[in-house]
């Protein structure tokens, strides 16, 4: 069987209408949500042993099975099931689990509406130790049995089941772990690649036994990604078919396939990898997932279909011994900008960037270590005093600066909701955000007027204010007699730093201090320079060229500006 096998029914129903498991299988429960099995304890206590053991949801929506086991009073056992109730198994053959156990023999038990409350059908399973195995087990290897005594029958009645369970019964004393993240029934022989004692085969595996996969296969080792995709796990991937692929424009896949955009190729794949086994129920409750790429992909229906981002879930629940596999229609680009190219394309970032190159910290967001954002738009830094930008070029308050701009950032990626849910976060400044609602979620009493803004090393969060650390209060404005006079101090001061930048080869460090001089001519209030001048101005600080190119440009506007400050002083 192959994914194409495992396409959703239009008839199913699950959560939404046209999306389910194939119509060969079905979850009895995935432990990740409510469970309508209803489970209960039964130790040999019953009998005057010992031995105790019970079933608890974990956090990673699992259910673990766990005690210890006494040999004391002719005790031996311990086990959980399920409270009687109609298991609608008849048109099925078989169960698969999917367990981790601590390397001891587990029994599988059912029991059925029309045989005594004494007898038991057992079918025993192996596991390996702290391994995830899917063990898969035929109803015709359930045999009868009363107080641990195999019995000639009666045969199981599959129609009959209603209730499943899990026992150890080895006659071992000790502690015992049997975590389960699934129970699924299947029809013919089981769900693909699924065999019982951990035979299953890796997502790997899986992917080149479809014959469907080669275009990601390709990917995945020319990104070093196999070795990671055959491990443990358990992983979540959601898995373009070479069709999928073939949407893309023309030359995508050469060009990421290339050595210098490894990188790349990693985060797109990764893109496409969630931690943990996140089956179908746990999908379709999920309004978004965050990848290994870091990135967050949106989960959604639409008029019947379950959509990550733009593509479409095409088939659901390919089972493998470490994760599970789900079939896209589209490859899921994540952000390969990082968080400086974000901002200087959004146009709107033109001071924040600048300053940041000024005090050196552009290098931390070209990176690969993630980091959290908090942006002040062009906007917000125009809401400080007077002046504030321009005394901020001085080369002694080039410290403040750096703190000024460090409050705004925080270690990983922190979005939204998580920040909201923390209410704080330390700063690389060594301070604190804060984090409230009002009319909108705020950080340190600023709004975050557009959140979780995605780049390959980050997330951006826009905000409408500067934030000031609390043990540094903004530079005194540059205070002068008149809008020439600060002009010029501008001007003068922007040269005498950035021209020796420039001459001892830093010009990206000259261009930076000359983008900030120009803002902040831009910022002075009254018509001190004519309508050429500030598009001149406006012109260097959006120029893309090479900083030598544009260290000159900026130059040659800055000129232009003191030439009209210079015959405005002498009049």
């Amino acid at each position: 069987m192959t994914p194409t096998s495992l396409l959703l029914s239009a008839a199913a129903a699950v959560a939404l209408p046209a999306l389910a498991l194939a119509a060969d299988s079905r979850t009895l429960t995935a432990f990740d949500g409510k469970d309508s099995l209803r489970w209960q304890a039964v130790n040999d206590g019953v009998m005057g042993g010992r031995s105790q053991g019970d079933s608890a949801r974990t956090k990673d929506g699992t259910l673990l099975f766990s005690g210890e086991i006494s040999l004391e009073n002719n005790g031996g056992f311990s086990s959980i099931r399920t409270r009687e109730q109609d298991l609608q198994l008849g048109d099925y053959d078989g169960l698969e689990v999917r367990v981790r156990g601590d390397g001891r023999t587990y029994k599988l038990s059912l029991r059925t509406k029309d045989t005594s409350r004494w007898i038991a059908y057992w079918a025993d399973f192996s596991t390996q130790e702290n391994e995830w195995t899917t063990v898969r087990i035929p109803f015709s290897k359930w045999v009868p049995t009363t107080f641990g005594r195999k019995l000639k029958g009666p045969a199981l009645k599959t129609s009959a089941i209603n209730s499943v369970g899990f026992m150890l019964y080895d006659k071992q004393a000790g502690p015992f772990a049997l975590e389960v993240a699934s129970i699924v029934a299947y029809k013919g022989a089981g769900a693909p690649g699924a065999v019982a004692q951990g035979g299953a085969p890796t997502l790997v595996e899986a992917a080149q036994s479809a014959g469907n996969f080669s275009t990601l296969l390709a990917a995945a080792k020319a990104a070093g990604l196999v070795e990671a995709l055959s491990g443990e796990g358990p992983l979540t991937v959601f898995a373009p078919s070479d069709a999928a692929f073939a949407k893309l424009p023309e030359g995508t896949v050469a060009h990421l396939l290339k050595p210098e955009n490894k990188g790349a190729l990693r985060t797109v794949l990764l893109q496409h990898v969630v931690a943990g086994d996140v089956g179908l129920p746990a999908l379709l409750r999920a309004p978004r997932l965050t990848t290994l790429a870091g990135q967050r992909l949106q989960v959604a229906s639409e008029a019947g279909a379950l959509k990550l981002g733009e593509a479409t879930v095409a088939a659901a629940e390919l089972r493998c011994r470490n994760g599970v596999i789900h079939v896209v229609d589209r490859v899921l680009l994540p952000e390969l900008r990082d968080l400086a190219t974000v901002a200087v394309e959004a146009k709107t970032f033109s001071t924040l960037v600048a300053a940041a190159k000024a005090a050196g910290l552009v290098g931390a967001l070209t990176g690969d270590e993630p980091l959290t954002v908090f942006a002040p738009t062009d906007a917000a830094f125009a809401k400080l005093p007077e002046g504030t930008v321009a005394s901020l070029l001085r080369p002694e308050n080039k410290d403040a600066l750096k703190r000024i701009l460090l409050h705004h950032v925080v270690q990983g990626r922190v979005y939204a909701d998580a920040a909201a849910a923390a209410g704080q976060a330390p700063t690389l400044a060594g301070t604190e955000l804060s984090f409230g609602y009002a009319n909108g979620l705020q950080v340190s009493g600023v709004s975050i007027v557009a959140p979780d803004v995605a780049a390959r090393n980050g997330v951006i969060h826009v905000i409408d204010a500067v934030l000031l650390p609390p043990a540094v209060a903004a530079p005194a404005p540059t205070v002068s007699e008149d809008p020439a006079s600060k002009a010029r101090a501008v001007i003068e001061l922007a040269v005498d730093t950035g021209a020796p930048l420039f001459n001892d080869g830093n010009p990206a460090a000259c261009s930076a201090v000359y983008e900030l001089a120009a803002t902040a001519l831009l910022e002075l209030e009254g018509e001190l320079f004519p309508q050429d001048v500030r598009r001149q101005l406006r012109a260097a600080l959006a120029s893309s060229e090479a900083p030598s190119e544009k260290a000159w440009t900026l130059r040659r506007a800055l000129d232009a500006a003191y030439a009209q400050v210079r015959e405005g002083l002498k009049k």
